[in-house]
C-alpha cells in the first residue's frame, strides 16, 4: 500500500503531456527501429554556414588534456578510465553518466584540429542511431551538436582549417543527428533536457541556411519560446532551483544571444539578463555557486566567468539578496561575507529529479571563505551516496524523527514533498529577517511542523536562527545540523557552545539555547561530483515531549 501511495504522490504532479510522452516513449521502443531510420536516411544538400566574428565560449573541459586523451585516458565525473585512441564509444561496462560525457564531446576543445577530426570521423563510422547506445539518446546528441558546431563552425581559428571534404562529412553527420533529435525530443522529461534539445535545433537552424535549416529552426524556436516562459521565473532563476544547472542555462542563453537568428536573440536577451543577475545572487565571494539541490563545482563554468559584465569594479552586488519566486534569500557584504537561505519549493513539481531535502538550509562564507556548506552530489545512480546527498540530514536544517522533509525514492523520484505555509522576508540595510514555515513533516504520524526564523545583523556580526517545532503527538525526536567546510575545525567549548576555526585564522562562535545535546560527527562533502572529502558536522539533538519546542542558535562571526 505504501508503494502505491508513493507512486501516486509522485505522478500526481506530472503534466498531461509528460504522461502521454512517457507512454509513447515506451511504446516507441518496441515499434520503432532506429536502424531503419539510418538505412533510409538521405542527407539534405550541403548548406552554407554563417560566419561569426564573436568567439565561441567553449564548455568546461574538466581534467582532460590532449596528451592524456591521445594516450586513451579520459576523465569524466572525476573518474579516470583507460580506453584507446580514438576511444571505445560503446563500452557497456562503463557507468552511464561517464558514457554520456564521452559522447558530449566537451573534451574536443582541448585537441588540435587534426586530432579532433580523427575522433569525430571515428565516431561517425562506428556509432549508428540506436536506442541501446548512450551516444544517440537525445540529451547527449544535443550537447554533441552544440559542441561540434562550436569547434568547427563557430570558432574562427578552426573554421579556416575546414577542407571541402571535411565540410561535407561534418554536414552529413550533423544533419543526420539533428533530424534524429527532431524526432526524439525529451517531452517526457521537460526541464533542462528539453531546453538543450531546443537550443541544438535553434543553433543548427541559425548557423546553416536552407529549407532543412528553416525546419530545424522552426521546431527549435517553438520549444525555446515555450520553455523560456516555463523554465525561468520572473526573478531569473531556473525553475529546477539547482545553481549548477542554472549555470548551464545561462551559458545556453548566451549561445542563443550570440549565434541565434535576430528575432531569437531579441526574445532571449531579456531572459538572459535576468538569469545572469540570478546567478550573481547565487554566487559566493570565491566566484563559485552555492551548492543547493544537485550542484557541484567543476562541471560547468565558474559563475564569475558568465556574470562578469554584471559586476561593478570586480564586486558583486552587496546588501540584501532575494530571488522571491525561487525562494532564495540572503545577504552579501563588501568584506566577503555571504549568507544564502533556501526558503521556497524544494524543486520543480513536475520534474523534481534534482531536488534535495534542504528547506531552510543555508550556506555561509565569512571573509571570502566558505564556512557552512551544503553537501553537493555523491552520485547519480542508486546507492548510499545518492540517498545521502538528497537527504535532510545532509543539509543545514532540522530533521524530525530521522525522516526526510520529502519522500525521496529511486535516484530522481519524489513522492510527497513539503510546501511553504507562510513566509515573511524583511530586507534591512545591514542584514535581514526571514520567518518561514513548512509542512513537510505533517505526513508523519506525529504531524510535526517546523518554523525557522533567521536574523542576520552585520553591525553585531551575528546570525541568529530560531527553530520552533510543533507536533500533534509525542515524543518527537529532532536533530539540527550544521555542516562545516573541510577547511574548518570545530571544538566543543561548553555544554551548548562550540568554536569554529578556519585556515585563514578566523574564529566563529556557535551558541545554542534550548533543550538538547550538542555533538560533533563527520559527513562527506561532495563539492566535486562523486569525490568525498570528510568534514565536521555540529549536531544538536533532543526529544520534544511538549508543544512547542524552541531551539535558538547564534553564530557570531
Amino acid at each position: 500500500m505504501r508503494d502505491v501511495l508513493q507512486l501516486f504522490h509522485t505522478v500526481r504532479y506530472l503534466r498531461g503531456e509528460q504522461v502521454w510522452f512517457q507512454l509513447w516513449n515506451r511504446l516507441k521502443r518496441r515499434l520503432v527501429k532506429p536502424q531503419k531510420f539510418f538505412e533510409r536516411y538521405r542527407p539534405p544538400p550541403l548548406a552554407d554556414a554563417q560566419s561569426y566574428d564573436s568567439p565561441f565560449l567553449r564548455p568546461e573541459i574538466g581534467l582532460n588534456r590532449s596528451q592524456s586523451l591521445l594516450q586513451g585516458d579520459f576523465c569524466f565525473v572525476n573518474q579516470w578510465e583507460s580506453s584507446s585512441w580514438p576511444p571505445e564509444w560503446d563500452d557497456q561496462d562503463r557507468p552511464k553518466l561517464w558514457a554520456y560525457n564521452l559522447h558530449y564531446f566537451d573534451w574536443i576543445f582541448t585537441l588540435e584540429f587534426a586530432d579532433a577530426t580523427i575522433a569525430i570521423t571515428d565516431w561517425i563510422e562506428h556509432c549508428r542511431p540506436s536506442r541501446h547506445t548512450s551516444g544517440w539518446e537525445p540529451y547527449p546528441t544535443s550537447l554533441r551538436i552544440i559542441n561540434w558546431l562550436g569547434y568547427f563552425v563557430l570558432s574562427p581559428i578552426h573554421r579556416e582549417s575546414v577542407t571541402p571534404r571535411w565540410r561535407d562529412v561534418l554536414w552529413n553527420s550533423l544533419a543526420l543527428q539533428t533530424d534524429w533529435l527532431s524526432r526524439n525530443l525529451e517531452r517526457h522529461l521537460l526541464g533542462n533536457h528539453l531546453f538543450e534539445n531546443g537550443v541544438a535545433l535553434c543553433l543548427m537552424g541559425s548557423v546553416y541556411t536552407g529549407d532543412r535549416a528553416d525546419r530545424w529552426y522552426a521546431l527549435g524556436r517553438k520549444v525555446i519560446d515555450r520553455e523560456l516562459k516555463a523554465q525561468f521565473g520572473a526573478d531569473g532563476m531556473h525553475v529546477e532551483l539547482a545553481p549548477m544547472y542554472h549555470v548551464r542555462m545561462v551559458y545556453l542563453l548566451q549561445l542563443l544571444c550570440q549565434f541565434g537568428r535576430d528575432e531569437l536573440r531579441e526574445s532571449c536577451q531579456p531572459v538572459s539578463r535576468r538569469a545572469r543577475k540570478a546567478l550573481a545572487v547565487m554566487t559566493h565571494p570565491d566566484g563559485e555557486i552555492a551548492l543547493f539541490n544537485d550542484s557541484v563545482l567543476g562541471v560547468y563554468h565558474r559563475s564569475d566567468e558568465l556574470i562578469d559584465s554584471m559586476t561593478t569594479s570586480g564586486r558583486l552586488k552587496c546588501g540584501p539578496l532575494e530571488l522571491p519566486e525561487a525562494g532564495y534569500f540572503g545577504y552579501r557584504s563588501p568584506e566577503g561575507d555571504y549568507v544564502m537561505v533556501k526558503a521556497g519549493r524544494i524543486g520543480l513539481n513536475y520534474q523534481p529529479g534534482h531536488a534535495h531535502g534542504d528547506l531552510f538550509s543555508f550556506e555561509m562564507s565569512v571573509r571570502g571563505r566558505r564556512i557552512f556548506t551544503d553537501t553537493g552530489i555523491g552520485a547519480y545512480v542508486p546507492g548510499d551516496a545518492r540517498a545521502l546527498t538528497r537527504s535532510t540530514a545532509a543539509h543545514n536544517t532540522v530533521e524530525i524523527e530521522g525522516e526526510d522533509q520529502a519522500d525521496f525514492w529511486d535516484c530522481f523520484r519524489v513522492g510527497r514533498r513539503p510546501r511553504i505555509v507562510t513566509r515573511t522576508w524583511e530586507p534591512r540595510e545591514k542584514g535581514f529577517l526571514l520567518d518561514v514555515v513548512h509542512d513537510g513533516y505533517e505526513r508523519l504520524p506525529c504531524r510535526a511542523r517546523c518554523r525557522r526564523r533567521l536574523s542576520l545583523c552585520m553591525e553585531t556580526r551575528e546570525f541568529r536562527i530560531c527553530d520552533e517545532l510543533t507536533a500533534r503527538s509525542f515524543p518527537v525526536a529532532y536533530c539540527i545540523y550544521l555542516h562545516l567546510h573541510p577547511d574548518c575545525r570545530v571544538v566543543i567549548t561548553g555544554l551548548r557552545e562550540a568554536r569554529v576555526d578556519t585556515v585563514s585564522g578566523e574564529t566563529l562562535k556557535v551558541c545554542y539555547e534550548g533543550e538538547g545535546e550538542l555533538g560533533v560527527s563527520e559527513s562527506p562533502y561532495f563539492d566535486r561530483f562523486g569525490v568525498a572529502r570528510p568534514r565536521a558536522v555540529l549536531t544538536f539533538t533532543g526529544t520534544m515531549d511538549e508543544d512547542p519546542r524552541m531551539v535558538e542558535m547564534c553564530l557570531s562571526f
